[in-house]
């Protein structure tokens, strides 16, 4: 098994029988975030490759940028009010929480974020959030606050809620490759994706040196395609 770089512990698989060597790469990404390694290619005759994001118009910004971009925007409207920021429980949810951490921000995190953000750090992942039942969670909750919850619990009714509840200004971000593709019910939008890009895709299909290639999930079909017109034998795994 080896490191896949989508979330913690997520690997891909490489078997050989025969000195036939299959590569199995679903969920990967061959850059490195704050709380896991990148995935890198290894050689092999056969591969089975993830597609989700198998698209030319799927080109992400740097990983560096969108940190950047993330804690500069909460912290600019921390200022104004509360700031409420949504990824997957799994995987999202601890990059956010890191990328707030290396800004100085330590935010509320709920149940399902707090018991996934656990695990990271049972593994060695520093990661500084704050439950809201806790006594520094009361604190926080007594001033302008950020919080990173689950994706879909994010959106302009919670923002409605909290400013019932607290009567402050509510500003909401979502973390999701899917930014500019698909409309968010949110004030920004940061593309941060657990996944590979298109470039990054081919990089590593190529880099694999697969004498075939199938694809899977998302777009296999066009992907598929663009390797046939590569050169290389790709087909659909599941035509």
């Amino acid at each position: 098994m080896l490191e896949a770089g989508h979330v913690l512990g997520s690997r891909m698989l490489l078997a050989e029988k025969d000195g036939t060597r299959a590569l199995y790469a679903p969920d990967f990404r061959t850059d490195d975030g704050l709380t896991t390694r990148a995935a890198k290619p290894v050689e092999c005759d056969e591969l089975l490759v993830g597609t989700t994001f198998g698209s030319p118009e799927y080109v992400f910004p740097e990983r560096t940028e969108t940190y950047a971009e993330i804690a500069g925007w909460t912290q600019a409207q921390r200022e104004k009010g509360i700031v409420v920021l949504g990824g997957y429980a799994l995987g999202k949810a601890q990059e956010l929480i890191a990328c707030l951490n290396e800004a100085g921000m330590a935010p509320l995190v709920n149940e399902d974020v707090a018991k996934v953000s656990g695990v990271y750090r049972k593994h060695g992942v520093k990661l500084d959030y704050i439950t809201p039942d806790s006594s520094e969670g009361e604190t926080e909750l007594s001033r302008n606050f950020v919080a990173v919850l689950p994706f879909n619990k994010v959106n302009s009714a919670l923002a409605a809620n909290l400013w019932r509840l607290y009567g402050k200004m509510v500003h909401i971000g979502l973390a999701t490759g899917w930014a500019g593709r698909r409309p968010m019910d949110a004030d920004r939008v940061f593309c941060l994706s657990d996944h590979c890009d298109f470039p990054h895709l081919v990089e590593f299909v190529e880099q694999t040196n697969a004498k075939k290639v199938y694809t899977t999930h998302g777009f296999d079909a066009a992907f598929a395609r663009e390797l046939r017109g590569r050169g290389m034998d790709a087909e659909p795994a599941f035509a």
